[in-house]
């Protein structure tokens, strides 16, 4: 699927955990619907991963939550820069 072998088995107990969870606090309905959502998205990242490995990249998971760390853009709120170009 893309996923290195610790990736899917954490995801795997994840799953399984949430599942106990939502069967415990909220029926059997509801913890059906939610595996089968679960391991649609799970099989959609899969497919984008494997995708991205076969262009080069190997490491876009790593690279795709690194980049969420980050600002889209630095702002200067209190004209630090202003002050260093004097």
């Amino acid at each position: 699927m893309g996923f290195q072998s610790m990736e899917f088995f954490m995801l795997f107990l994840l799953l399984i955990g949430i599942a106990f969870l939502s069967y415990t606090t909220g029926g059997l309905l509801f913890s059906i619907v939610f595996i089968v959502l679960y391991l649609l998205i799970v099989i959609k990242i899969g497919n984008k991963i494997k995708v991205e490995n076969r262009k080069g990249n190997p490491n876009f998971l790593k690279g795709y939550i690194d980049s969420g760390a980050y600002p889209k853009c630095i702002t200067d709120k209190y004209s630090f820069f202003k002050l260093l170009r004097k």
